[in-house]
């Protein structure tokens, strides 16, 4: 008999057995009746065995076989119940012959293969196309190490004409270790001239099908001149600007996760030449398989200052976002500790509160009327001896060392703020507009489920005036507070909500 290339159990029937061979059939097997169910003949040419198979997850009578011959290397698709010699459907993709295949046993709509030509394709059997290439480091089983090797050599030896390269390939060449400044100066100048001959042929636009954790699946030909296949399986947010790396991912949490597309992002993206250039981005749909994900469109900025202004304030507000809800929830995390445990932020109050009180004691101050303690406080240290004295005693004029009471150990109280939520704005020069709407977020006047439609609004708005939206949204907040002297009850007032955060700094 031929070799057998390949075995398989039935997914839905478990005396179901399938075996593949060299002499292109496979035979289904009943094991409770000891002999064949029935025999398929895949391949019309005896010589052309069947290298793998595997059965649909979910429907017992579905079968996918494929053959390691270069001359047919397709995938075949059979209904047993149909025929036993004539497939549904060949896929085809690779172009050397198939080595293995799976059939992913959680969508039965998906199917993996690779093959001789050194491909890993991901296929979709609904479209019956090969949807996404796992993109393989060593795609020759060595030879492009050792192509790269003799590339390296012959350029030493002034055998290569980079004149026949492609911008791909000198992109290549120009990572491989041991060549001369000159050798990398002479490749560098060609890929800028080719880039210079194929700018006018970029597209202006591209679309980039992401995973919810920023995996691309799926890229069309780039602005930025990358090859489409080599950002396959790589981080989307790999070649984002790093000032614009927070508020990329702040809109795509916020608002494009959020069933939000139409919300836009400016950002920059690196070319292949190693320049940025700026980007407007916006989800187009959003996908269920092979993985949830978006198809994210990215084109050219015409008017790069609305760009620089965009991202500007979009990372401010990011900035906002990130410190707010980082208080917030390290609020819900201690309300979530216990019954009878004690919320976290309120005990870090009450450390706190005595800890100005005993200051002010030491110092012989009263604070039962002051609007602002902790000022009182410095001034007072200003201009006496010492600050803290008892429980943690910071000397001006000596080396003092503080000793806790009841054996606690000293604190810094500067220290215990840090410990907790900051937001950190320091070397930006904010302008009128995002100054206010730094202070509506931090006197609670803006909630911050309330930013993001605050923002769009603003930034929609023919003249981006985003000093009219907050004092327009300032006004409204005021009318609202005055309005609570006229209510009935507490639940009619409309109470401000200034987020718990620690340190604010603004400094620059």
């Amino acid at each position: 008999g031929a070799e057998i290339t390949d075995v398989a159990w039935n997914s839905q029937v478990p005396h179901i057995l399938a075996s593949s061979a060299a002499n292109g059939t496979v035979v289904v097997w009943d094991l409770r009746q000891r002999k064949p169910w029935c025999q398929l003949r895949c391949e019309s040419n005896s010589s052309s065995p069947v290298s793998a198979m595997a059965w649909n997850p979910t429907q017992g009578l579905h079968m996918m076989t494929a053959s390691s011959d270069d001359r047919s290397p397709g995938l075949k698709l059979w209904d047993l119940r149909s025929s036993t010699t004539m497939p549904l459907t060949t896929l085809e993709g690779h172009t050397g012959g198939v080595l293995s295949l799976d059939w992913c046993p959680h969508d039965d709509t998906l199917m993996m293969s690779c093959g001789k030509d050194n491909r890993t394709l991901m296929w979709d059997l609904y479209s019956l196309q090969a949807i996404a290439e796992i993109p393989n480091e060593d795609p020759s089983g060595g030879q492009q190490q050792q192509q790269q090797h003799q590339q390296q050599q012959q350029q030493q030896q002034g055998q290569i004409n980079l004149e026949d390269l492609t911008l791909e390939e000198l992109h290549e060449m120009s990572q491989m270790e041991g060549l001369t400044q000159e050798q990398q100066m002479q490749i560098q100048a060609q890929m800028q001239l080719l880039v210079d001959g194929e700018d006018d042929e970029r597209p202006e636009e591209h679309f980039l099908t992401i995973a919810l954790n920023g995996t691309i699946l799926g890229a069309t030909e780039m602005v930025t001149g990358f090859p489409p296949s080599g950002l396959l399986m790589t981080s989307a947010f790999d070649s984002v600007h790093e000032d614009d790396l927070l508020g990329m991912h702040a809109i795509k949490t916020h608002f494009w996760e959020r069933d939000q597309p139409d919300v836009e992002v400016y950002l920059r993206r690196r070319t292949i030449e190693g320049d940025w250039i700026w980007l407007v981005a916006k989800v187009v749909s959003y996908i269920d398989s092979p993985v949830p994900g978006i198809i994210v469109h990215e084109a050219i900025v015409k008017n790069e200052n609305v760009a620089v202004i965009v991202s500007r304030i979009t990372r401010i507000a990011s900035l906002l976002l990130q410190a707010v809800e980082s208080s917030l929830f390290g609020s819900e995390v201690g309300n979530n500790t216990g019954g009878d445990s004690v919320d976290a932020s309120q005990d870090e109050a009450v450390e706190i509160q005595a800890m100005l009180l005993n200051a002010a004691e030491n110092l012989g101050i009263d604070l039962s009327n002051s609007d602002n303690p902790l000022r009182e406080l410095m001034e007072a240290a200003a201009n006496g001896d010492s600050m803290w004295g008892g429980d943690v005693l910071i000397s001006r004029g000596g080396t003092g060392e503080g000793r806790a009471r009841d054996g606690k150990k000293s604190m810094d109280i500067v220290d215990h703020l840090k410990s907790g939520a900051a937001l950190d704005l320091s070397k930006i020069i904010l302008t009128e507009g995002e100054v206010k709407l730094v202070t509506l977020v931090l006197t609670g006047r803006l909630q911050i489920e309330d930013l993001g439609p605050l923002l769009y609004l603003a930034l929609n708005s023919p003249e981006m005036d985003l000093v009219a939206a907050t004092d327009e949204f300032y006004s409204l907040s005021e009318q609202q507070l005055k309005a609570n002297s006229h209510a009935q009850s507490p639940s009619e007032m409309v109470l401000l909500q200034p987020p718990p955060l620690a340190v604010i700094n603004l400094s620059f």
